[in-house]
């Protein structure tokens, strides 16, 4: 399993938000680059980047500051946030970026997200941004409404192969883990043969230890974001713990 530290940028800074709500933001650090070399020189395999300009305006602001990122490590980089447009898709894969992780374009244009699974099958990640059952887009600002599964039996159809699923109840409040949740998502998708991330709520490393429990082979990873901010979390210790050789 994947331990996935996050960087979300917001105005050139390293923030973390509470439950998405852009009104309350914690800043974390003014370099994100430096900050993703040091995360790297700990041995990560993939580092996991939010623009959250673009989530929530539509329009890449922090491309130039993102593909500096890329350069600098070694790291897989996971990037989301504001994705809509092949063009986009493009030119992040061109700069390196290894997966890209579309949401609000993917429901509000099914369509066209099935195509970009087509064309660039194995760089494609669907966020399954969640608040009590419903769908959340445009930056977690707006309410879908709508059911996943539906989504996913056309998604999967495709050739959809991984899905970051994120607890916004629980995002950035370093309270653990919704577990139940989390156990009621992996039996649903079953049938689906779909690797799940998840995210949200992470507090401590008794989160990881629930989630080892579940001993799901969908399984392959977890982001971290404001427990590792905090000092609650060390990411090296966490790297030794539960990730294998293998897990990429």
């Amino acid at each position: 399993m994947l331990v996935i530290p996050a960087i979300d940028i917001k105005d050139s800074h390293v923030v973390r938000l509470l439950k998405g709500d852009f009104d309350k933001e914690k800043i974390y650090s003014s370099n994100p680059v430096e900050l993703a070399k040091e995360l790297d020189s700990s041995g990560v395999k993939r580092i996991h980047i939010v623009d959250l300009d673009a989530a929530k305006t539509g329009t890449p602001k922090n491309k130039s500051l993102i593909t500096d990122i890329v350069s600098s490590v070694k790291a897989d980089i996971e990037l989301g946030g504001g994705i809509r447009e092949e063009q986009t898709i493009i030119e992040y894969l061109k700069a390196g970026v290894k997966y890209v992780v579309i949401g609000t374009e993917a429901y509000i244009s099914p369509d066209w997200f099935k195509e970009m699974l087509f064309k660039y099958n194995q760089n494609i990640i669907l966020a399954v941004d969640v608040y009590d059952g419903n769908i959340k887009i445009r930056g977690w600002q707006e309410d879908l409404g709508k059911d996943i599964f539906g989504f996913l039996n056309g998604f999967c159809n495709q050739g959809l192969k991984t899905v970051i699923y994120t607890d916004i109840s629980r995002d950035g409040t370093l309270e653990g883990v919704d577990i139940n949740s989390w156990k009621g998502f992996l039996e649903k998708i079953d049938k689906f043969d779909l690797k799940v991330i998840f995210s949200g709520g992470i507090g401590s490393e008794e989160d990881f230890i629930k989630v080892k429990d579940l001993n799901s082979s969908n399984i392959i990873g977890m982001i971290v974001g404001k427990a590792l901010y905090e000092g609650r979390i060390n990411i090296a210790e966490l790297k030794g713990k539960y990730e294998l050789p293998g897990d990429e």
